[in-house]
């Protein structure tokens, strides 16, 4: 009989330890920083003098301190019960899982758009949203900066956030991608409503000159706007909005017929 058969280590032994220890890095990593850190090794602490004083043969106090420990765990899964909550859904929110379970993403990116725009309206929060049917836009002031980013409520939020950079401009969405922002679009010069201000007019004067349309939010109102083939429509509801973008962007392109 081998006396150190205890030692042997083996693949399986290996793969272990690792899996472990990507799982603590990770966990440290999320949160660092935060008050569970400080309460973890408070815990590990604990248990490192109750493994001393378990080998001194201090029964009383190795007592006490495993009531401690079971206390002390029952405790930080009370206090930080929204943190892990809010771990688990990150983890199953993550792009990787979807592609790993085979998932393209279940959300419809005009879901995201009009819970944006809902958003951003509430808030008023002034924002120009334009979704070009042309490869190019013509007549821009300054094509702003390209980032090609997955259009999400929350990407959009960020983009017109009043402390952004990005405010003031316009977004393209182009193929359910945030194709570029801060894009200065043309000024209108029609004759319209005093009670529409810069955005209003240069939402209109992006699609006189191109076939796009393009949302705009007032920063004064709230108020949801379209503007389209040099037209605009103001004060629309949520289900107004959802209903014009449906059929623009389901439209289909003309047909050509061959002579």
């Amino acid at each position: 009989m081998n006396p150190l058969q205890f030692l042997e280590f083996g693949l399986a032994d290996a793969v272990d330890i690792l899996l472990i220890s990507l799982a603590l890095f990770f966990l440290y990593r999320r949160m660092k920083g935060t008050l569970a850190i400080q309460a973890i090794a408070g815990l590990i602490f604990i248990i490192l003098v109750n493994v001393l004083v378990s080998l001194l043969g201090l029964s009383t106090v190795n007592f006490i301190l495993e009531g401690l420990l079971d206390l002390g765990a029952l405790a930080i899964i009370i206090l930080f019960a929204p943190d892990i909550r809010k771990l688990l859904t990150d983890i199953g929110k993550n792009p990787a899982l979807d592609r790993f379970l085979g998932k393209k993403g279940s959300t419809d990116p005009l879901d995201e758009i009009i819970a944006a725009v809902k958003e951003l309206s509430q808030n008023r929060i002034g924002a120009i949203l334009v979704f070009p049917k042309t490869a190019t836009l013509q007549d821009l002031n300054d094509p702003g900066k390209e980032i090609d980013a997955r259009l999400t409520k929350e990407m959009l939020l960020t983009v017109f956030q009043k402390e952004s950079v990005f405010h003031d401009g316009a977004a393209i969405i182009r193929n359910n991608r945030i194709e570029s922002v801060r894009v200065t679009l043309p000024i209108s010069k029609q004759g319209i409503d005093p009670k529409y201000g810069t955005r209003h007019r240069a939402g209109l004067g992006v699609t006189e000159s191109n076939k796009a349309l393009a949302v705009i939010v007032s920063e004064e109102t709230g108020n949801i706007a379209i503007a389209r083939d040099g037209t605009l429509e103001g004060k629309l509801t949520i289900q107004t909005l959802r209903a014009r973008l449906t059929e623009y962007l389901l439209e289909e392109k003309p047909k050509v017929t061959k002579l």
